[in-house]
């Protein structure tokens, strides 16, 4: 099982995922909070929800979406935009 995460300007959205990549379960939260920490522990609640109410034991991997800007060249995120 993976876990995906959208992060929003505004909201995130967590899901489990197959290895086949499908969606088995999400969480979804508004996020109005400017404190990047307890942002941070509101995904990791969100996700020891997701875990505990399926019997997830572990997973295998992550995957992180974030609105922003990519230099396809370096393959790196450039501009992050809409968050904190």
């Amino acid at each position: 099982m993976y876990i995906g995460i959208d992060i929003g300007g505004s909201s995130v959205k967590i899901g489990l995922v197959t290895k086949e990549g499908l969606l088995s379960d999400k969480q979804e939260r508004i996020i109005n909070e400017d404190n990047p920490e307890l942002i941070i522990h509101t995904y990791y609640i969100l996700i020891q929800t997701l875990l505990t109410k399926n019997k997830i034991p572990h997973i295998k991997g992550i995957g992180v979406g974030v609105p922003g800007h990519i230099n396809d060249k370096k393959q790196k995120l450039i501009i992050v935009m809409y968050l904190f």
